[in-house]
């Protein structure tokens, strides 16, 4: 299973996941045009002043976003970062889903063909805490 795009409209739980960087080149040039430019140039490092030169990608984001971020930093060269825990967030969204519900590690290893102590990380990794549904309490 590969990690899906992020989407343009993402929750705020997933904006939370998002790299300083990456919210950085929101505040600069807009949410939609910065995933955008993520999901295209994901992991690469890019050179705004060239890359303002490609239609392809002056189409994508827009020439306004283009603009703005040749203003702000021209000629570096700037990484654009995977935003690899936003999109494994995404992946384990089903399995998030379950965890909230109250399923135990067993029952959703079992569903998704996981390993428990993979639920169990995952669990932690994200910090999603046990509840028993029936009494609304945190289990240990």
């Amino acid at each position: 299973m590969s990690f899906p795009e992020l989407p343009t409209d993402p929750p705020q739980q997933l904006i939370d996941l998002l790299p300083y960087s990456v919210k950085e080149f929101i505040s600069i040039a807009g949410l939609v045009a910065t995933i955008k430019l993520v999901n295209q140039y994901k992991g690469r490092r890019v050179i705004f002043n060239t890359l303002a030169k490609d239609k392809a990608i002056v189409s994508l984001i827009g020439y306004q976003a283009i603009q703005a971020f040749k203003r702000c930093y021209g000629s570096e060269l700037i990484l654009i970062p995977s935003c690899q825990k936003a999109r494994s967030w995404l992946k384990y969204q089903p399995i998030f889903d379950d965890m909230y519900l109250g399923l135990s590690n067993a029952k959703i290893s079992q569903k998704y063909d996981y390993s428990e102590r993979y639920i169990s990380r995952l669990r932690k990794s994200y910090a999603i805490e046990r509840v028993n549904p029936l009494r609304n309490k945190k289990v240990a």
